[in-house]
């Protein structure tokens, strides 16, 4: 989806046609280079037409508003330009970047569900006024003053 074109949407019939992919490749033998390429999809299956939301068409249409004023980058890569998703240096964004960005939102809202999974083991215990030492021996926890005091 980063190396999304505007001309792989359609926005009159809604769709989004997936056609090509962008690897991030690290060559080694050339001091680490990195290099961006577009390939082709191995199968055909790999080249599809999905629908476009109407959330996402308001989205996108937005941003295509945000580019005219501001101008649409001129990236090419193995003959593809016209990208949509660009970093704040007008480059295709790095996958690996993406990745980050996604595990991060991943990570810390899985930290705040575990948080609140606890939180909700101890209510119980704390309303019919149990010790919640034991409790939170089982489930995890630094201080007891906040459990006490609500």
């Amino acid at each position: 989806m980063i190396c999304l074109r505007w001309k792989d949407l359609d926005f009159e019939s809604r769709t989004i046609s997936i056609n090509h992919n962008l690897m991030h490749r690290v060559y080694r033998q050339q001091g680490e280079k990195c290099e961006m390429h577009i390939t082709t999809p191995k199968t055909s299956a790999g080249c599809r037409t999905v629908p476009m939301l109407d959330e996402v068409r308001r989205a996108l249409l937005q941003e295509k508003r945000q580019q005219m004023q501001r101008r649409y980058n001129e990236i090419a890569i193995d003959g593809y330009s016209g990208f949509i998703f660009t970093n704040r240096e007008g480059y295709v964004h790095n996958p690996q970047t993406i990745n980050r960005a996604i595990k991060r939102i991943y990570t810390a809202y899985n930290e705040r569900e575990k948080e609140m999974a606890k939180q909700e083991h101890r209510e119980p215990f704390r309303d019919v006024g149990a010790v919640l030492t034991p409790v939170f021996m089982r489930v995890g926890g630094e201080n007891l003053r906040p459990i006490y005091d609500q």
